[in-house]
């Protein structure tokens, strides 16, 4: 190209017959009008869900990279953590619930559907596949009664709505009826924090990096926490009680399609630690996870674990008070090619 570039210069400089300018000028031509036209491939941000996104931009600006958290004020999201089991009769109108919750506020609400423990959420029969995550008993902890529950069970930002009359185990613990109230109590709270993410997969080493980003609009906690989930939707199992769902019903398979069914947290049981926490602060960090073909809660029985499908999945970003472990706003990652 920079060839081409250079015979039409000689060229216009021929026309121009101003050859018998000193090589030295000719030159500086010449260069300036490669730089000038070089300028032209504008450099920016070219990913639309970034808030620096440049319409304009040909390419990619390494010296001013895209910006996902927003530095305006916002309201708190929510984060509903569902723990769920496939032999549960009651848990698909659990998820119907979390599903018109989150239809009523789009892009605000972030669901979890974390299948563990023994009991209702140990696979037993036909078609079912064994969805138990090894991250169950660790949300669990310090949920508020130490003792047992019913499924389905919600925390709602971890948490504790006693006071309001939402907590039917006490604690962080609510049954289905008490999650869109909670939901509309935390959505109406100003955040100190606004958190975000982008992410991508190599498709040939599964290799999955998530961009993430927080934003402190105010002062945070004396020390903050990131999480990151990693969920998959559309897997399909029999799921006791489904039938009175049928739009919740797989036509193919007659099986049930779980949706937000957590498979991974990236970040581990505890989250990366963040202690500049004052206004105006942002945080930004990439975490990488290499995907495995599937998860096998417990190889020595006869159920499957179920397969990673790279195409059904979504990566979850939400901040916790680490005094508190109370969650302060999360976000659904974007995803970039």
């Amino acid at each position: 190209m920079w060839f081409v570039l250079f015979v039409v210069v000689l060229f216009l400089i021929r026309k121009l017959n101003i050859m018998k300018m000193s090589k030295v000028l000719s030159v500086a031509i010449v260069v300036c009008l490669i730089i000038g036209f070089s300028s032209c491939k504008k450099k920016g941000c070219m990913d639309p869900y970034a808030i620096n996104y440049n319409e304009k931009a040909k390419k990619d600006d390494p010296d001013s990279p895209c910006l996902y958290a927003s530095e305006d004020p916002e309201n708190k999201n929510v984060v509903l953590q569902e723990f769920t089991a496939i032999n549960c009769g009651a848990c698909p109108g659990g998820h119907k619930v979390g599903d018109e919750i989150q239809a009523a506020n789009p892009n605000d609400v972030v669901i979890m559907a974390i299948h563990g423990g023994t009991g209702l959420a140990t696979p037993n029969g036909p078609d079912e596949v064994d969805l138990r995550t090894e991250w169950r008993n660790d949300l669990l902890s310090g949920w508020g009664t130490g003792g047992s529950f019913g499924y389905p069970m919600a925390f709602v930002n971890r948490r504790d709505f006693s006071s309001s009359g939402l907590s039917a185990w006490g604690g962080y613990g609510m049954y289905k009826s008490n999650w869109s109230a909670a939901t509309d109590i935390v959505l109406a709270e100003p955040s100190y924090v606004n958190v975000a993410a982008s992410s991508t997969i190599n498709t040939e080493t599964r290799e999955l990096t998530v961009h993430a980003e927080a934003f402190f609009t105010a002062d945070g906690a004396l020390m903050n926490k990131l999480h990151i989930a990693l969920l998959q939707n559309n897997i399909l199992s029999a799921q006791s009680g489904s039938s009175s769902y049928s739009d919740l019903i797989d036509a193919a398979t007659g099986l049930y399609k779980q949706q937000h069914i957590l498979r991974h947290m990236i970040t581990g049981s505890d989250g990366e630690s963040l202690i500049e926490t004052s206004s105006g602060t942002r945080f930004v960090k990439d975490f990488t996870y290499v995907i495995p073909a599937d998860i096998d809660y417990d190889p020595t029985d006869s159920y499957p674990g179920a397969a990673y499908d790279l195409n059904n999945l979504e990566v979850v970003v939400y901040m916790s008070d680490a005094g508190t472990t109370e969650i302060i706003s999360g976000a659904y990652s974007s995803w970039r090619d």
